[in-house]
């Protein structure tokens, strides 16, 4: 009887968690506009107030304040039990830390002012985050711009054992742990915008600067030469016809064998700039 009894509360207690999960979803698609938060309880290593910057320990339960040199293993944001849309946990957990959904985290702007679209990881204050500008995890992008005027300034240490001002401040941020990398800043080039754009259509990929120019300098070379070559051509032929009309066959079967080279070297030199641009 006893065992039957538990086996029941034990079914219960399922249905109980599937039926909040439901009405959390069903709350989530009602309301679009506010991103519906889920929390997960943990036990704390000291104490973590709403808004810190955690990270779990490895093989256990508990969460610590995460500073820049634990930015792998960044989890989530601490928040108040009655914050999130739905919380799940058990009664011995310390904190409940949002790893989706909305929260406000405590920043800093020691890696410049934060903005709206930004995105956040941990900095070298613990539980504190910061806008990231290196490649690495983030846990998330702010839904807002940091307000500097109510904050609160810290004194930082640097690597090289110096000190740096910063202000304490919180800014609201979509959770989602991802992995960040900075867009590549545009590098200069001598070679002409359009000439680069052509060079990268015909290969299908990015093209080196000398191969751009080695394909370039193969193409004017063969128009040269064949420029000089159909110049040559149409005026010896018209020379030729005004001293010798009657020889008309002879001239012209010549400028044809002179017509057929020039289309052969054009050829010639479209194919090597193309193998140069594509290789």
């Amino acid at each position: 009887m006893d065992y039957t009894l538990e086996v029941s509360r034990s079914v219960w207690g399922r249905l109980q968690a599937v039926i909040l999960l439901s009405l959390a979803l069903f709350i989530s698609l009602a309301s679009p506009a506010s991103a519906a938060a889920i929390s997960q309880g943990y036990q704390a290593a000291g104490s973590l107030a709403p808004g810190t910057l955690v990270v779990q320990e490895s093989n256990s339960n508990q969460v610590a304040a995460a500073d820049v040199a634990h930015t792998p293993e960044l989890l989530g944001v601490v928040v108040a039990s009655g914050d999130t849309t739905l919380a799940v946990g058990t009664s011995g957990d310390d904190v409940q830390v949002v790893t989706s959904g909305s929260a406000t985290v405590f920043v800093t702007d020691l890696n410049g002012a934060i903005k709206a679209g930004d995105m956040i990881t941990a900095s070298p204050i613990k539980g504190v985050g910061m806008k990231a500008t290196a490649a690495g995890k983030v846990i998330g992008v702010a839904q807002a711009a940091a307000v500097t005027k109510s904050s609160q300034s810290v004194s930082v240490s640097t690597a090289g054992g110096g000190k740096v001002s910063a202000h304490l401040t919180s800014v609201p941020i979509t959770v989602q742990s991802s992995y960040f990398t900075p867009a590549a800043a545009p590098t200069k080039s001598s070679t002409p915008q359009f000439l680069q754009v052509f060079a990268n259509q015909v290969a299908g990929k990015p093209v080196a600067l000398l191969r751009v120019t080695i394909s370039t300098v193969i193409l004017i070379v063969a128009l040269c030469v064949v420029s000089v070559m159909l110049f040559s051509a149409v005026r010896g032929t018209m020379t030729a016809l005004g001293r010798n009309p009657l020889a008309h066959q002879s001239i012209y079967r010549g400028l044809w064998q002179v017509l057929t080279t020039i289309i052969i070297i054009m050829i010639i030199g479209l194919i090597g700039s193309y193998v140069v641009l594509t290789r």
